[in-house]
């Protein structure tokens, strides 16, 4: 079995006290692929977070909204990116010195982790606005294909940072993402 990693980050450096500590919330969840349309379970797991979170923020209710728009399009990615429907999801929070620090993880095609991968390429290349407006005119011109709108609305709407880990198995033709999204308190207090 061969296994290949690509790794990136966008623009920035993780905090490293977060990558040694565990998170102040994890959770490990199965979202079957036939319920997709069923997308509220998904909104209850987004929301349990953003409530779990806003604790620490003055104005609760909008941080929970915010934060659960932030945890949802997450976990939507994830879900939608999986390769089967009885793959895990993780997703995991933290919290420290002001920032915000989700993970997910899923299990997906290789085809759909060379996505991500060239999608955070493009945006090296171009601003997360003038891609979101392309995204939507191919959008619009072919609607069925997966938009890439989501986490750009993330880096647009709310100076989130990403950086991901992809690790590859060629003999399952599969490939682990680790998603790493850091949004700052100052973002959320901002809106």
């Amino acid at each position: 079995m061969t296994i290949t990693c690509s790794s990136k980050e966008s623009n920035f450096t993780f905090p490293y006290i977060l990558e040694d500590n565990e998170p102040d919330l994890s959770l490990d969840f199965i979202v079957p692929l036939k319920l997709v349309n069923h997308w509220n379970r998904c909104s209850l797991v987004a929301n349990f977070f953003a409530t779990y979170q806003s604790q620490v923020f003055k104005n609760k209710d909008k941080v929970i909204s915010i934060l659960s728009t932030i945890t949802n399009e997450l976990i939507e990615n994830a879900v939608k990116f999986s390769c089967d429907q009885n793959k895990i999801v993780k997703l995991s929070l933290r919290y420290f010195n002001d920032l915000i620090y989700l993970e997910t993880k899923n299990t997906a095609k290789k085809s759909d982790a060379k996505r991500i991968i060239h999608f955070f390429d493009t945006l090296e290349t171009e601003t997360p606005e003038s891609l979101f407006i392309k995204k939507i005119e191919e959008n619009a011109a072919r609607p069925n294909k997966k938009s890439e709108i989501g986490l750009l609305s993330l880096i647009k709407d709310y100076q989130a940072k990403f950086a991901y880990q992809i690790n590859e198995d060629d003999a399952n033709d599969t490939a682990t993402i680790q998603l790493k999204t850091l949004i700052s308190q100052h973002s959320i207090n901002a809106h």
